[in-house]
């Protein structure tokens, strides 16, 4: 079958616009993306529940580090973050480029006073106590450097927990609120206002 001019501009314009969907769809998942990790290193639960609904990637991993939102809310010590985090699905053991994982940096946390909390938190969730990073250490390791000995404790006595099965849209806000408040964590009313918005416009 011949060529045309008018099949072969067609093709090149279906080619044209095949590639520019393609290239504009990249785009638009890092931007969601890293909006989920920003809102999890800023600690806002509004944003970061928005960045799910558009379907941001959890195990999405950022800068240098190679974090993901998970890690880097453990790191800021953000609770009810974490808590969010997990109760969505995201993977409670990812490792980042040194092999740290959630465990690891909660105990690590700026925020000395949350890192227990997050830490008995993530262990209950089903968080690997025994995992090792780059520098051969235990998240147990760092509390013992760290001079936590009470979390070193607490984590050679939990016993492991099954991991945590992501829940529904439907269902996060009212299991976010519940765990926040097993954390004795409140959430702003207008948070919870907001965020219930989106899950009855879904």
């Amino acid at each position: 079958m011949l060529s045309t001019p008018m099949s072969m501009s067609m093709d090149t314009t279906s080619k044209h616009y095949t590639a520019t969907s393609s290239e504009n769809t990249a785009p638009d998942q890092e931007a969601v993306d890293l909006s989920l990790y920003e809102a999890a290193k800023d600690g806002d639960l509004h944003a970061a529940f928005v960045a799910i609904q558009k379907g941001a990637d959890l195990g999405s991993q950022h800068d240098i580090r190679k974090e993901t939102a998970l890690h880097v809310a453990a790191y800021a010590g953000h609770k009810d973050m974490v808590v969010f985090l997990v109760q969505v699905g995201a993977n409670i053991d990812c490792q980042t480029r040194l092999g740290r994982t959630a465990l690891h940096l909660a105990t690590l946390s700026i925020q000395l006073q949350n890192r227990a909390e997050i830490a008995t938190f993530l262990l209950s969730s089903g968080a690997n106590r025994s995992l090792r990073d780059l520098d051969g250490k235990t998240a147990r390791d760092y509390a013992l450097e760290e001079g936590q000995f009470d979390l070193a404790d607490l984590m050679d006595r939990h016993e492991a927990a099954p991991a945590m099965q992501p829940i529904p849209a439907s269902a996060i806000v009212p299991a976010l609120v519940h765990a926040a408040a097993s954390l004795h964590t409140k959430i702003p009313a207008a948070s919870k206002r907001d965020m219930d918005g989106v899950v009855r416009s879904v």
